[in-house]
């Protein structure tokens, strides 16, 4: 965190980005329980040395508990860099590990959060950063960047949840069904119900489309 705190105030001095990397190990558990937690100490110290051979000297590798690990890069580009410093980690794992003559097949599930494009104080970086990661691990894309509008918690959703409640009580709420063409489903059309509230206008995915015939004009 001290470390993490440092770089983030050097990124407001200098304008220049930095970087946190939460990395989770999948399958980290199989391992530990089928060959044993000395093992599964070593398998961690082949990881930090695999993660801090594939980045600079003044980037930072910290084990945070567990199987999981954070990355500082201290400075970077921009998001497309830090990315490319994402995937050279997960390169990195992608070669098995050799541990007591023994082979090891171990990926990461990384999530990256910079500083200042979604975050300016170390908690939220770190909450962003864990955001990402858990959308990674759940979604098996190895890699996710912090993107707020798939943050169940950022303020622009807890906005439309309080707009939405607020419209409810009044009685102002309103359910608009709509129905788009689907391939996996038998007849090709499938609808779904979404509530608006009253006094303002459907988004735009709820408002039927000429170019988009209705399943009865299919008939």
């Amino acid at each position: 965190m001290h470390e993490a705190t440092h770089a983030i105030a050097d990124s407001a001095r200098t304008g220049e980005p930095c970087a946190l990397f939460l990395l989770d190990l999948d399958r980290f558990k199989e391992v530990n329980d089928a060959l044993g937690h000395q093992v599964g100490d070593a398998v961690l110290r082949a990881v930090a040395t695999r993660l801090t051979g594939a980045l600079r000297p003044e980037d930072l590798v910290a084990r945070l508990g567990g199987d999981e690990f954070a990355v500082l890069l201290r400075r970077v580009r921009d998001v497309e860099a830090a990315l490319e410093v994402a995937v050279r980690l997960q390169a990195a794992l992608d070669v098995p590990l050799e541990i007591d003559g023994q082979a090891i097949d171990l990926e990461g599930s990384i999530g990256v959060a910079l500083v200042p494009d979604h975050a300016d104080a170390y908690e939220v970086l770190f909450t962003r950063a864990d955001i990402a990661m858990y959308l990674a691990k759940h979604e098996r894309t190895g890699v996710e960047v912090y993107e707020s509008s798939r943050d169940e918690s950022s303020a622009s959703r807890m906005g439309i949840i309080s707009g939405l409640r607020t419209a409810i009580e009044r009685g102002q709420a309103r359910a608009c069904t709509t129905s788009r063409r689907r391939r996996s489903t038998r007849s090709g059309w499938s609808a779904s119900r979404r509530w608006c509230a009253g006094g303002t206008p459907c988004a735009a995915s709820c408002r039927p489309t000429s170019s988009s015939p209705s399943p009865s004009s299919r008939a």
